[in-house]
């Protein structure tokens, strides 16, 4: 059991925690292989009871890129929908879809452009992101302001091993370690482990089976936090 315990903790967090960071956004950063088209998550309460809580769809295009990521509540319901495009010059924007089918937020990656809409289907403001300075603008955009900038620094860090597999994420918030992510392989090197820290305290561990097909991911105390089955579908 500790074997298998040990398989299964490596994929878990990488997969079902979606990770909106434009270098996350393929298969292979999300930890599938092959031509995989496309990737269906149900996530259970846990692998006795099998209390189906969400299910969560990831779509990719035939070069990997993610093409959109839905998020299903347990009556099937969608709460949040995520569909990503190119714009002429390149850069990646993502616009995301409420349960309601109202417009959530418009990002453009790497241009520090972010919008954002009410429930009404309305703009409610525009911020743009300029070399750390971080600017708000109504819905009008003739009223503007600097919106605290020091609580928007922060920074990322991503270390390597000898192999070039990333084995640890760490995210600074105001020059302090505010998430921390570590990664472990199999001889394969395929990720097998995966332990998740906030603020320096273990939040999770995550662990898939040795034929990928599921996960299982438990808190500091060892109380499961979910049990997640993988479904793939592969390009002809």
């Amino acid at each position: 059991m500790l074997t298998v315990l040990f398989v299964l903790s490596c994929i878990c967090t990488q997969v079902f925690a979606f990770n909106p960071d434009p270098a996350n956004l393929s298969r292979k950063a999300l930890g599938f292989e092959g031509n995989v088209s496309k990737a269906v998550l149900k996530n259970y309460d846990s692998p006795e009871k099998q209390v189906l809580k969400g299910t969560t769809t990831y779509v990719f295009n035939e070069q990997g890129e993610i093409l959109t990521v839905r998020y299903d509540n347990a009556s099937g319901t969608y709460s949040r929908l995520h569909f990503f495009q190119r714009d002429g010059e390149g850069a990646l924007q993502r616009l995301t879809i409420t349960e309601n089918g109202k417009l959530d937020s418009y990002v453009v990656y790497g241009k520090g452009i972010e919008s954002l809409y009410g429930r009404g289907d309305y703009l409610v403001s525009i911020t743009v992101d300029y070399a750390g300075e971080r600017y708000m603008y109504d819905a009008s955009e003739k009223d503007n302001y600097l919106s605290h900038p020091e609580r928007y620094i922060s920074r990322s860090e991503r270390h390597y091993d000898s192999c070039g597999r990333l084995v640890k994420e760490i995210v600074y918030t105001l020059g302090e370690e505010a998430q921390r992510t570590e990664y472990s392989y199999n001889v394969f090197g395929q990720i097998v482990r995966t332990v998740r820290y906030l603020d320096r305290e273990l939040e999770s561990v995550t662990e898939f089976t040795c034929d990928r097909s599921a996960t299982l991911s438990v808190d500091a105390s060892g109380q499961i936090l979910c049990f997640t089955t993988i479904a793939l579908e592969y390009f002809d």
